[in-house]
């Protein structure tokens, strides 16, 4: 079952730090399965570079909001802009699919995945990476 009280929407600046605190949360796990040496970002780094990506027209990111919270998010750009770039304008690159786990199992991140199939389509791109 739904809940209607969740909305998908832009993210905004004033989303930077529940975004690097959703990213950090959502990456605790990684260490179990991650290359030797593999580290998870500052709270300080990511929210550098959330501030910077949310600024960027080309970045739209987007969370699931519950009662003025932020629940789960997605990132869409270029994949030219991606960390492993590809020159194809037709070629988008999705990042950061994260849903808070008390949200786990709601089918959130598939909303999510969807809202960003379309933002992705709407800004002419005809394909997608993760």
């Amino acid at each position: 079952m739904r809940d209607d009280s969740i909305r998908l929407r832009r993210a905004t600046i004033a989303d930077a730090e529940p975004l690097a605190r959703g990213v950090l949360e959502g990456i605790e796990d990684y260490p179990s399965f991650a290359p030797a040496g593999w580290t998870a970002p500052s709270l300080e780094a990511e929210l550098e570079h959330l501030r910077e990506s949310l600024a960027d027209e080309d970045v739209c990111c987007l969370v699931a909001d519950s009662g003025g919270e932020v629940i789960g998010q997605i990132i869409v750009l270029p994949a030219a802009r991606a960390p492993h770039p590809v020159d194809d304008e037709s070629l988008a690159h999705i990042s950061n699919l994260f849903v808070r786990r008390d949200h786990w199992g709601a089918g959130l991140a598939g909303d999510l995945h969807r809202a960003a199939l379309d933002a992705a389509g709407e800004r002419g791109f005809t394909e997608l990476r993760l």
